[in-house]
């Protein structure tokens, strides 16, 4: 299919983020290839209606019902604002609507996520938690749709891209690249005491506080052998993670024959989103480009595990299976929450996750309202397990 025959009707989950701020900018600079019929986001009105004004979005939609009167004085006459999960489901479903890219952080766009694929439409998806929390429902849900799921991640689009035309078994292992965070090089005794601040200046990439701060942890490589385990259908055994300071190589496939096939390219978000948003086409981009000559030299080292336990705890949820990814995942979330609040040192973040997996039993994967719940309850737990330790932390 050649990029001059091509076009798509899009909705893009979470618009104002990070990712969502990128996908506007490619969609803007192939204004023939993509209508967009739909932008979502919560509470960041004035830059939602910017977006949809830019890009003569049919809808603007606010998850937020309370702001619908003010999303609608906002956006332009020729756009309609909706409100509330209701409509984004019925946003999702329209007929016109091809694709959905999901870039909503955390779990909260799973229900379109899910209506998206139940409708035949592709679903880009950059919301790695959807996966941990339901992995199994969402895999079972892509496999039986039209449209079919393409991943957004760096690192999981690099896999996606280096499997192509590949058979199962031609597969030893998936590595996937870490580039350390801005703690790679600190010791164990030091990172007890980081700041906030500090977490939060990645050397390599521009992300939102939440999935930096999962950067710095390590956990954002965690969750990502999550997501290689359901996206590609492979065990534990066949996922790795290797350190990479240049974050130039994404991922790389190892074949049984001992071949490795990487995928290369700047870090810049923007190259996966893209592709995600096209494919199997690929367009030309105004993202960052590197030729062989500014690669210059690549480094891979093994990541020091009793420094970073998060990898150690996603391979026991992957063994462990069915419920225990979505326990390790909410247990992270309200770890993280309580760091960026000043609550929790930087280092208890995965005994947070550690204690939380601890005290439940693996469920195989029933339904979207019993992952609901144990999301819910794991929660819970990692919250009343922080609440206990800062209590003994008074004289």
């Amino acid at each position: 299919m050649s990029s001059s025959k091509f076009h798509r009707n899009i909705v893009i989950l979470g618009s104002t983020g990070s990712v969502g701020r990128n996908a506007v900018q490619e969609i803007l600079d192939h204004p023939d290839e993509f209508t967009v019929v739909g932008l979502v986001a919560k509470d960041n009105l004035p830059l939602l209606a910017e977006q949809a004004s830019a890009l003569h979005a049919r809808f603007a939609l606010t998850t937020d019902s309370r702001h619908l009167d003010d999303l609608a004085r906002l956006i332009p006459p020729d756009c309609q604002a909706l409100a509330g999960e209701d409509a984004l489901l019925d946003l999702v479903a329209r007929e016109e609507v091809e694709l959905v890219l999901c870039a909503i952080v955390g779990t909260a766009g799973i229900n379109a996520a899910l209506a998206a694929l139940a409708m035949g439409k592709t679903l880009a998806l950059a919301s790695k938690e959807i996966l941990c929390l339901a992995g199994e429902l969402v895999l079972k849900a892509a496999k039986a749709s039209t449209g079919g799921l393409v991943p957004v991640d760096s690192e999981h689009s690099a896999l996606f891209q280096c499997l192509q035309g590949r058979q199962p078994q031609e597969i030893a292992k998936l590595w996937l690249t870490a580039s350390g965070g801005p703690f790679r090089d600190l010791s164990r005794d030091r990172l007890a005491a980081v700041t906030v601040k500090q977490a939060l200046e990645h050397p390599n990439w521009s992300m939102g506080r939440k999935v930096t701060v999962d950067s710095a942890s390590l956990m954002n490589k965690a969750l990502e052998l999550i997501e290689a385990h359901y996206l590609f259908s492979v065990p534990e055994s066949k996922l790795g993670a290797v350190l990479h300071r240049q974050s130039k190589v994404h991922a790389l496939v190892e074949l049984i024959d001992g071949t490795l096939i990487a995928q290369l390219s700047a870090p810049d978000m923007r190259m996966p989103i893209r592709y995600a948003l096209s494919y199997p086409c690929r367009l030309p981009g105004h993202a960052t480009r590197m030729s062989p000559l500014d690669i210059g030299q690549l480094d891979f080292a093994p990541i020091d595990e009793l420094k970073f336990p998060a990898l150690n705890l996603a391979r026991q949820a992957i063994k462990a299976g069915g419920t225990m990814p979505a326990v390790l995942s909410a247990a992270n979330d309200v770890a993280v929450e309580a760091f960026l609040a000043g609550k929790l040192p930087f280092t208890r973040i995965w005994d947070v996750v550690a204690k939380t997996m601890e005290t439940f039993s693996t469920e195989p994967q029933r339904d979207l309202k019993q992952m609901l719940a144990i999301d819910a309850a794991a929660r819970g737990r990692a919250k009343g397990y922080i609440a206990r330790s800062l209590t003994r932390a008074i004289p």
